[in-house]
């Protein structure tokens, strides 16, 4: 992709650009109002990966033990 030249230093191709991301219904307005476009793609990969791994239901989920850290070295503006 051209897109990758723009960002100089950057030792790894691995990823895609994102196109045509919709928020799913569920992402209510008010709470995703201030969410940068990358923390939006984050959540919901997050979202879609618990999903997969059957882990929605999960005890450890659900009472608040676990959490998810992110980083990024761009983050948005």
């Amino acid at each position: 992709f051209p897109q990758w030249e723009e960002y100089q230093g950057v030792n790894t191709r691995l990823g895609v650009p994102v196109m045509n991301f919709t928020l799913p219904l569920h992402y209510e307005r008010k709470k995703v109002r201030t969410m940068a476009r990358c923390a939006l793609l984050a959540t919901r990969a997050t979202e879609l990966a618990v999903q997969d791994a059957h882990l929605m239901d999960s005890r450890e989920l659900q009472d608040g033990s676990t959490g998810v850290a992110y980083g990024s070295s761009s983050g948005g503006t």
